[in-house]
This record gives structure tokens, sequence and C-alpha cells, in this order.
């Protein structure tokens, strides 16, 4: 084990985890550890990680927590690590993850059922609380006042609080009384995996999945800075290949797979191309808003994503506040059936594949 890098498991026998499917079994069964090498120590030090494989109890030492980074760097398997080792050491203690749309959706029904006390208790009385992607909560600022109110109560008994966001806390532009609860605590980016560090998430998967890389091979996969969901994709493609051979993968194969990766459209350009063909802002295209239009560009982004890279639909979603493989999967089924019917919808498609792909025509 590489010295400085601590260890978070993705796997509990614990039931009290809410939604573990954040996370989808084919990514669970590529990684079912979260890293947190040097380049992470502040997190590390914020929930108190003592040890180097996470065998002793989370202590966090300050709460809340917020993270915050770019999509592709792991937030939320990150919370999904901090749950199942807490449920691993703490059966009893109730752990409960939740996404901000989420939030605003549960805080929704409980007014139109009159039964916002209740609401409010189950966040404030769980031992540990995970909020991920609370950048959806811009534009809900009664959930933002209710999360002020659960967050009061959690500080004052002590109850850990994690969350995640896109954004640097003075970006997002939430209540002042909401973004005062949050500066209490700790606020720390997430790193991307340094050279390190993915040398040993690299060593760690081949030894899960039986497939080795030569010294040259497993060096160009450590210092090649793809985001996590394009490395694991690549791993995926690798053990795929692998099945069956004798010897370790070669540099030559992992350079010929890095080439077609980077040959591809990147993501983010299909999107700006697409927010500027609908004159939305990108944050309006990625994130949470549910306005006709944003969501309209939304979906028709992921399938030229989809259509225009080799990018899986779990790949994808993480370009867009981590959705879910099956909320890409049903954007692009959506926009395949309007090309079909819809007229607006079809030029929308056109014009923009011209713009991305003008040698296709």
């Amino acid at each position: 084990m590489t010295e400085g890098i601590a260890t978070l498991s993705l796997e509990t026998d614990s039931k009290t985890t809410r939604r573990r499917n954040q996370i989808s079994p084919s990514a669970r069964g590529m990684l079912r550890e979260f890293l947190l090498g040097p380049e992470n120590r502040l997190i590390a030090s914020g929930i108190g990680l003592s040890d180097i494989d996470g065998t002793s109890p989370i202590n966090f030492a300050m709460h809340p927590l917020l993270i915050t980074a770019p999509a592709g760097y792991g937030k939320t398997q990150l919370l999904m690590a901090l749950g199942a080792t807490w449920s691993r050491h703490y059966a009893e203690h109730q752990v409960t993850f939740i996404t901000g749309s989420e939030l605003s959706h549960a805080y929704l029904e409980a007014l139109k059922l009159d039964d916002v006390p209740p609401f409010q208790k189950r966040h404030c009385r769980a031992d540990l609380l995970l909020i991920d992607r609370l950048d959806e909560l811009v534009d809900s600022p009664a959930v933002q006042h209710q999360l002020s109110v659960i967050l009061d109560h959690r500080i004052r008994y002590e109850r850990p609080t994690v969350m995640t966001t896109r954004q640097p806390l003075h970006a997002l532009k939430l209540s002042e009384r909401l973004t005062s609860r949050i500066s209490s605590g700790l606020i720390v980016p997430l790193e991307l995996p340094a050279a390190a560090t993915r040398r040993e998430l690299l060593d760690r998967i081949g030894a899960m999945h039986r497939f080795e890389l030569s010294d040259e091979a497993r060096e160009l996969l450590a210092e090649n800075m793809l985001p996590i969901p394009q490395l694991l994709g690549l791993l995926n493609q690798i053990n795929a290949m692998n099945a069956g051979a004798c010897g370790p993968v070669e540099k030559q194969v992992v350079q010929q797979l890095l080439d077609d990766d980077h040959d591809q459209l990147d993501p983010r350009k299909i999107i700006t191309a697409t927010a500027r063909h609908f004159g939305l802002k990108v944050n309006s295209v990625t994130g949470a808003s549910r306005r006709k239009m944003d969501a309209m560009a939304r979906a028709i982004a992921m399938f030229l994503i989809r259509d225009l890279t080799t990018l899986s639909y779990q790949q994808i979603g993480a370009f867009f506040q981590n959705r879910d493989h099956t909320t890409v999967m049903h954007a692009c089924k959506k926009i395949n059936g309007l090309i079909e019917t819809d007229s607006t919808a079809r030029s929308a498609v056109q014009e923009l594949e011209r713009f991305l792909v003008p040698h296709r025509s």
C-alpha cells in the first residue's frame, strides 16, 4: 500500500445507508474503495480519518463539511464511501443520503401533506446526513430555509453533515442564513488523484479483476489526468479486452485507447454549443432547472454526447451534476423520439451536429 493514502470502503452490509444505488452496479464492481491520497489530506483531516486503511471509526473534526469539485471528481462516490464506512462502525446509526433535488421534492411533498415537522425531524435526527449536489437548491429559497433550520439543530447537537457542490460556496448565491451555517464548518475542495494515488488505484483494480498492466502502461495511465469516470471506463475496456489473455497489458494497447478517447469530441464543447444554441447559460443546461427550455437543452446535450462520443450513460451523467445513468438513458430515448415527430428538436440536433462535426455531412 502506498504511503499516505487512506482508504474508505464503498461496501457495507448495513441497510441503514439510503440509496446505495446512487453508484451504478458497474461502477461498484470496478471500484469498491475510495482512496484519499496526500492531495486530499484536508478532507482526510476533516473527517478525522486517523489511519491509512480506514479501520478506525470516522471522527469528524468539524461540521458541517462542504466538499467542492467539478463533475467527474468523485464527490458522490466519496459521500457513499463515507456512509458505508460510518455504517460499518456504527451499524445501529441512521445514515441518510439525499440529493438536493430529492430534498426539495421531499419538502414539497411534506408541505402538500401538511407534514413539515416530521420532514424536519427525519433530517435533524439522522446520525450522519449526506447531501449530494447542494447546487440543486439554488432556485429553492424555501428549501434553503428548511436546510438552515436542520443545520442549526445538527450543529447544536453535534451531528455531522457532509454536503457537496460543483461550485465554490460564494458562487452559489444561497441565502445569507444558509451560507452562514455552512461557513461555520469546513469547506474544502476535492482534488483529482495525483499520480501516486492513481498508481495505487490501478494496482487495486487490476488485482480485483485479475488483469495486469505492464510498468509502462501503468505509468502512462497514472500520469494521464483523465477524470475518474473516464479512467474507469478505460479500465473496463482493458478488462474486457484482456479476458482470457496471458501476460500484462502493454503500453501500446493503453496508448491506442487513450488516442481513441482523445479523438472524440469533448463533452464540455457539446454542452457549451448546446447552451449557446438555445441562448442559455451552461449552468442552466447542466444544472437542476426544470424550466422547459433548460430541460430540452439538457436532454439534447445528453443525446449529442451519447451520439458523438463513446461515453457510457454513467460517464455522461457525470457532466450533468452526476445524474444517474437511467436519467441520461431516458433523455436520449426522448430526443430520439422527438427527432421523428418534433421539427424544433430535429432542427436543433441537426444544426448542432453540423457545427460540432462539419465533416459528417
